[in-house]
């Protein structure tokens, strides 16, 4: 079921979750256009098992994403997410995500920072997610010396595990673009891992990767 109309538009989906045949989906969608340069989405579900006790048998999630501009320069992503995962001891986990950009002629920075939180009921929660790391933070100021030549120089900071700060690493990843065609992008890197836990040698690699859109 949908609805919309001027700035305001409103989902709700209702279905059988392919867990199994008693259990329930039911999930709601909500936009908000902020004019031409801003937007806020918000997005909340259950999943429920009629089988079950309500305290067994329930996942509870809810988020938000924020997506702006601001001039011509910065523009911005904000993603907040919580997810609520029924047991003997419900695992409440929260995540956050940031995603600005800021552009000032041929020089840009891009930032990313990714943090999910759990209430030490998981483990490692980041796999439920298939994600690889409970927190990221990538920081990347890029140079486009022409239109078909660029250079940026990716920081990367990974947490796999928060819980165990041995398995950190710092990633240094200069990396050329090359735009030899439309709609043809050639990148090509070289990194260097620091394993921050003590007695861990670097790694070090080598990349390449050729981007065509259709």
């Amino acid at each position: 079921y949908s609805i919309g109309g001027g700035p305001v538009s409103q989902e709700i989906l209702l279905g059988i979750a392919d867990k199994n045949s008693s259990t329930a989906d039911v999930q709601g969608v909500t936009n908000i256009a902020m004019g031409e340069a801003h937007s806020l989405g918000l997005y909340y579900g259950m999943k429920n098992d009629a089988l079950l006790p309500f305290s067994d048998g329930t996942d509870f999630y809810a988020g938000a994403e924020y997506n702006g501009k601001f001039g011509g320069i910065l523009s911005a992503k904000f993603d907040f997410g919580y997810r609520g995962i029924a047991g003997d001891e419900r695992s409440n986990i929260v995540s956050i995500l940031l995603e600005p950009t800021l552009t000032l002629g041929n020089f840009s920075t891009a930032f990313t920072g990714f943090v999910m939180i759990d209430n030490d009921s998981l483990v490692n929660s980041a796999p439920m997610f298939k994600l690889d790391d409970e927190m990221f933070f990538y920081l990347e100021p890029g140079y486009t010396f022409t239109d078909n030549f660029g250079f940026g120089l990716p920081i990367e900071f990974h947490a796999v595990d928060l819980a165990n700060e041995d398995d950190n690493t710092l990633w240094f990843v200069p990396t050329f673009y090359i735009y030899p065609f439309e709609n043809v992008q050639w990148w090509i890197w070289g990194q260097v891992v620091k394993y921050l836990a003590d007695g861990v040698d670097n790694a070090y690699g080598l990349g390449s990767e050729i981007i065509v859109n259709y």
